[in-house]
C-alpha cells in the first residue's frame, strides 16, 4: 500500500502472513458481472495493494483464478513471465 506520511505517500510493504486468498463459489451466470466489477475496479492505493487475486470455484472441482493489477506494479514482460508460471 502507498499510505500518506507527513502528507506524502509512503510505501509499505506487508508481511508474508498479510495476504488472503479465500475460495469464492460462483455460478458461471455470475461470472460477466464479477468480470465486469474488476474490469473497473478502482484501486486504493492508500488503503488497499495495488493488485487483486480471487479464486473462484464455478463447478466442483473447476474454478477461475482471477487477477487484477494496476499498470503500476506490472508490465507486459512481468505479465508473460506471471502467466507461463502458473500455466506450467
Amino acid at each position: 500500500t502507498y499510505p500518506l506520511h507527513h502528507g506524502l505517500l509512503s510505501q509499505h510493504i506487508a508481511s508474508q502472513n498479510s495476504a488472503h486468498l479465500s475460495k469464492e463459489v460462483v455460478s458461471k451466470t455470475q461470472l460477466p458481472e464479477i468480470f465486469i466489477h474488476e474490469e473497473t475496479y478502482e484501486f486504493d492505493f492508500v488503503k488497499k495493494p495495488p493488485f487483486r487475486i480471487r479464486l473462484l470455484e464455478i463447478a466442483k472441482n473447476q474454478f477461475i483464478i482471477l487477477f487484477n493489477f494496476h499498470h503500476v506494479v506490472i508490465d507486459n514482460r512481468s505479465l508473460c513471465i506471471l502467466m507461463r508460471e502458473i500455466s506450467t
